[in-house]
């Protein structure tokens, strides 16, 4: 496997088409078709089907393309990074966060920082924790922040934080006149649930198997912001965390802490690949600062959102 092969490879799946791609590497079709065979034979995977003359994109060459793009992209930063030093823009702070984080607080404190740092570029990537991970991991991000403790190689776990998650219904829901939502006696088929039950990973998945094992009929989504969105719609109930649950702007919603009480846990992490910059180690310091304030920040048992 090479270089040139797997710009083959790429070219062919953003374009859809071998002739475009040929056109785009500047090589003949037959050079292309070439490429992408010895690829094939190089990793040990059939990525496309052909009959007479043309290829078709098979479900492992997609599966396969996800891991090519990053390298690519991984490249093509490393470029910028190159320019920037050589114009002498100033200090790069790269930071990635979770949705529930990077949706609500972290644009603030960004902006603070900014205000007394202007020359520092910032690159906020909000996705979700594993890529967040996966990212740091690499050397691609400076300082994150994702839920739960995660073991990584190459990374510092420099602290961790814990919440309780609370309970999201519409006002008009019986429920919403009870101080406490209490799971042990609630149906699973009416849970906004925030991750799939085939993840192990899970510890919100764990402890709502444990009070309501039966999860049919329920909703499963990846962003609490989609989950409230649900629950607006008369979907039923979601579980999520309470900095999502507080900032969000849907109407006539309420927030009620649960029974039993669940935490929602998310860290701070940073790459042991590298040193951080002065300015990363403010940033680092207004990030701790903010995520201490609010896990001491307890949320009010009864909250309507308007």
């Amino acid at each position: 496997m090479n270089q040139k092969q797997l710009e083959a490879f790429r070219l062919v799946i953003k374009t859809g088409s071998l002739t475009t791609a040929s056109q785009q590497l500047h090589v003949s079709q037959p050079t292309m078709s070439r490429l992408l065979s010895e690829l094939e034979k190089s990793i040990g995977l059939k990525l496309f089907d052909r009959r007479q003359g043309k290829i078709s994109v098979r479900s492992e060459a997609l599966a396969f393309y996800e891991s090519v793009e990053k390298v690519f992209l991984g490249a093509n930063y490393l470029r910028r990074v190159a320019e920037e030093i050589r114009n002498s823009v100033g200090v790069r702070l790269r930071v990635g966060c979770l949705p529930a984080l990077g949706l609500t607080f972290m644009p603030e404190i960004i902006v603070g920082f900014y205000t007394m740092h202007p020359r520092t570029s910032i690159e906020l990537t909000v996705a979700t924790s594993s890529s967040v991970g996966e990212s740091i991991a690499v050397g691609a991000s400076d300082i994150a922040v994702v839920e739960g403790t995660p073991n990584l190689i190459g990374v510092d776990l420099l602290k961790s934080f814990s919440i309780p998650r609370v309970g999201v219904m519409r006002a008009d829901d019986p429920l919403a006149q009870k101080q406490v939502l209490d799971l042990n006696s609630y149906s699973a088929g009416r849970i906004v649930w925030m991750a799939s039950v085939a993840n192990a990973q899970s510890t919100l998945v764990r402890d709502l198997g444990r009070c309501a094992p039966d999860s049919r009929g329920s909703l499963f989504v990846n962003l609490a912001s989609t989950a409230c969105r649900f629950v607006s719609l008369g979907a039923g109930i979601a579980v999520i965390d309470p900095i999502t649950a507080m900032s969000l702007p849907l109407s006539g919603l309420v927030i009620k802490p649960l029974e039993p009480q669940m935490k929602f846990q998310f860290s701070i992490l940073r790459s042991e690949k590298l040193v951080l910059s002065k300015e990363a180690k403010t940033f680092l310091d207004a990030l701790v600062t903010r995520c201490e304030a609010i896990e001491k920040g307890l949320f009010a048992s009864d909250t309507v959102v308007s």
